[in-house]
């Protein structure tokens, strides 16, 4: 039930999203939301905290724009914000089963029937992973990218 705003920089991203049932908005939107799921980290923190609402949530899972940012605290305080950070690499083997057993739970069977779709952007033989790297790195995908092995 939760609307879903994204923010992309290349056309063919916007009607990616859209298809996937995501409002597009521009990158300098300034309409306040609850939550924020940042994969891109440094450079878009200051702008996160200011479109925030107050209570709302900041949740980190990648670092594209840079590891290191500024923060204002008093805005943090003021909103009464919460900031997250989460990876799944860093995590022992025991929370990564956990994670994949709740996944499967909860989604598995919505992606047996389609009703829960992944995205795959394109796929590359795995002697041309290089060629993917560098497809991904340049961010033209607009969903997964798979290796095959044959």
């Amino acid at each position: 039930g939760a609307q879903v705003l994204v923010t992309v920089r290349s056309e063919s991203k916007h009607e990616a999203c859209r298809r996937l049932g995501a409002e597009v908005v521009p990158p300098n939107h300034s309409e306040p939301v609850d939550v924020i799921v940042d994969c891109v980290g440094g450079s878009y923190l200051a702008d996160n905290i200011r479109t925030l609402r107050p209570f709302g949530r900041l949740v980190i899972i990648g670092l594209l724009g840079g590891s290191k940012a500024e923060i204002d605290l008093v805005a943090v305080l003021r909103k009464r914000l919460k900031v997250v950070g989460s990876t799944l690499r860093s995590r022992p083997r025991t929370e990564h089963v956990e994670i994949v057993r709740a996944f499967r739970e909860r989604f598995y069977g919505k992606l047996l029937d389609g009703t829960f779709e992944i995205p795959i952007d394109r796929t590359f033989p795995v002697t041309e992973a290089a060629a993917a790297h560098a497809f991904m790195a340049a961010n033209q995908n607009t969903g997964k990218i798979i290796l095959t092995i044959e």
